[in-house]
């Protein structure tokens, strides 16, 4: 069983892995996933990854995204190279939190 972090990172991080994720496993099955949520300030102009986008190509530098995990920062880092927005991001120390109402 591996994770984003043993088949997908390892490779960048490490001098030598003893395995290549890509040709030494096949998937047999998927076993779980989870959603990943972007949550915003009240005080941020949008509403969407189409005005985060937006506002990152309208004016460059503004735009800074917090990333909880190694997940997130995959997810992150395809939304910046498949939008072409200039965006920054920032490893977050520590986890996400939900504030029940």
């Amino acid at each position: 069983m591996g994770t984003n972090a043993t088949h997908g990172t390892n490779q960048f991080l490490y001098d030598a892995v003893p395995f290549d994720a890509e040709k030494d496993f096949e998937p047999i099955i998927l076993i779980g996933s989870f959603p990943m949520v972007i949550a915003a300030n009240p005080s941020f102009p949008g509403n969407s990854i189409a005005d985060v986008v937006a506002l990152a190509k309208s004016t460059p530098k503004a735009v800074d995204i917090a990333m909880p995990s190694t997940t997130a920062r995959i997810v992150f880092e395809f939304l910046k190279a498949q939008s072409g927005a200039p965006l920054f991001g920032i490893p977050y120390k520590g986890s996400a939190t939900a504030i029940p109402r």
